[in-house]
């Protein structure tokens, strides 16, 4: 058990580091997207681990003639140490493992959409305009001045002449200084620590450059140049608005990838790029922060309010123990309706399109993701609570039924999001028919999954210590509870959320909508 336990450490260790090979690649999407992702290459690497582990016919095949590692060091090494050191030193030394490894991390990269979300949020950078404060204006201007640049060489005014390009940048280098005082910032610059001195040097090495530009221009604009000369000056002022909008969009990649890197949510980011003095359109997210914090409120307060409910059921339970299990039951929830909502704020296809079938392969996949993501938390949760592997392990066996729960929930959760507005029925009746559609549909599958924990109890022979069976009504009534109260309450704010341009469907097949009432007001619980 130490030796698998151990091999699986390593085996994440190095597919973490992997998954991060080039180190850009966390900083170049959202942290949500790069977890996701990384969660589940750590995941298909414990598989294949485990796999082989178990099955030595299949590390056979796996090295295709190979020889396994022949120094005496190495033979005298557990078969599950011997596959983890497959998995990570030795994977490039075998072409099979080694192209179906990276085949899988470039999916799951395009999955995280690294590098496309830099190279977005760089683009919009682009597109948008640069506020500059008076006080900021006036350094900028200070410092250009004492570089050697006149008065008509310095325009802080949106556009994309020399001028305005020059100081923009020198705008936006003189914005990312404070970075190295703020504390979360500070941390992306460790990351590249010579990044920032180099995109300076360059900023320095066309100063030459752009004081012969402007002087140039200035003089062209005079009137005193001949063709052949304006012809020059045309040529050199390619060249330098060439080297200028390079730099200029090495600048905004950085400022792209310290935004994605330091901040965790979309208005975090906006926040931050609004510091730097950025007005860009931002498309708001429809399941904020607060939100997934306000679902987590929720259930555990309805089942913190169950457990004293029924307090006999908790019997023999110490109360640090009740909640931590309450806090894993509504962190559960909360990955559960994640993944039901967010991947509809990215992906086209998990989104149900007018006049099409609703996109049942993403509910189905969604519910599986959920269970996936769930099952890891509850056996961290279990290892944590019976003190060691091979308890949680134990509790594991026994509680994955509460699995089906969780798919019921995502996949429910994904078909009522995908609703339109019921044209003849008032806001709060169609709120009351999503949650009671919810707590009905979990009410049902509880019953399931109670009558399977009861089945695998009666097939374990050791039973974790204190742990039972929840009765029957107390299972039922509170899935019933949380299911209402989340149907309530996710698939209105997925509708109602601001956004530029509609991603929900806003009818149904009963009829159709008056153009007036296609757009709601934001409304909240």
């Amino acid at each position: 058990m130490i030796d698998l336990t151990l091999g699986a450490v390593f085996v994440v260790f190095y597919a973490a580091s992997r998954f991060n090979t080039p180190r850009t690649n966390r900083s170049s999407t959202t942290a949500g997207r790069y977890f996701a992702g990384l969660f589940c290459y750590i995941l298909v690497g414990l598989v294949f681990y485990a796999t082989l582990a178990h099955f030595p016919h299949l590390l056979a095949f796996a090295l295709q003639g190979n020889e396994a590692p022949s120094a005496p060091w190495a033979k005298e090494l557990s078969r599950p140490l011997l596959v983890a050191l497959l998995l990570t030193v030795l994977l490039p030394k075998l072409p099979l493992l080694s192209e179906l490894d990276n085949w899988i991390r470039k999916r799951l990269q395009d999955m995280a959409a690294i590098p496309y979300e830099v190279r977005r949020l760089s683009a919009q950078l682009r597109k948008g305009n640069l506020d500059v404060p008076e006080e900021l204006q006036a350094e900028v201007r200070q410092k250009l001045e004492n570089n050697g640049f006149s008065v008509k060489d310095i325009n802080f005014e949106a556009g994309r002449t020399p001028v305005q390009l020059w100081t923009r940048l020198a705008v936006l280098l003189a914005k990312l200084e404070d970075w190295e005082s703020d504390r979360k910032m500070a941390g992306y610059l460790a990351t590249c620590p010579d990044e920032m001195d180099r995109l300076r040097k360059r900023f320095e090495q066309l100063i030459p450059k752009a004081k012969m530009c402007f002087r140039l221009l200035n003089e062209t604009a005079a009137g005193s140049a001949t063709t052949r000369t304006h012809e020059a000056v045309i040529g050199y002022q390619e060249d330098f608005m060439e080297l200028l909008a390079e730099l200029h969009n090495a600048v905004l990649d950085f400022i792209g990838r310290g935004v994605l890197h330091a901040e965790l949510t979309d208005g975090a980011r906006l926040n931050r790029l609004q510091a730097l003095g950025f007005t860009i359109e931002w498309k708001a997210c429809s399941f904020t922060f607060n939100q997934v914090m306000l679902v987590f409120g929720m259930v555990f307060s309805v089942m913190l309010a169950g457990g004293v409910i029924f307090s006999g059921a908790m019997h023999g339970v110490t109360i640090g123990k009740m909640l931590t299990r309450l806090v894993m039951i509504a962190l559960i929830y909360c990955v559960a309706v994640a993944c039901a909502v967010f991947p509809k704020e990215r992906w086209k296809f998990a989104r149900r399109q007018p006049g099409q079938v609703r996109p049942v392969g993403f509910y189905m996949a969604s519910g599986l993701l959920a269970v996936g993501v769930s099952q890891l938390i509850s056996f961290i949760f279990s290892c944590f609570m019976m003190h060691s592997l091979e308890g949680g392990w134990q509790r594991f066996q026994v509680t994955y039924p509460w699995s089906l729960s969780t798919f019921a929930t995502t996949v429910t959760m994904g078909v009522l999001i995908d609703n339109g507005l019921f044209p003849r029925w008032a806001r709060w009746q169609q709120r009351v028919f999503e949650g009671l559609t919810q707590g009905l549909i979990m009410t049902g599958i509880s019953y399931l999954v109670r009558c399977w924990l009861v089945e695998r109890t009666a097939q374990v022979v050791t039973l974790p210590a204190n742990y039972r069976v929840p009765d029957l009504d107390q299972v039922m009534i509170m899935a019933g509870i949380i299911g209402f109260v989340l149907g309530y309450c996710i698939p209105t704010w997925c509708r109602e959320a601001p956004r530029s341009q509609p991603e929900f469907p806003v009818s149904e097949p009963r009829g159709q909508l008056p153009s007036s009432a296609v757009t709601l007001a934001a409304t909240s619980v």
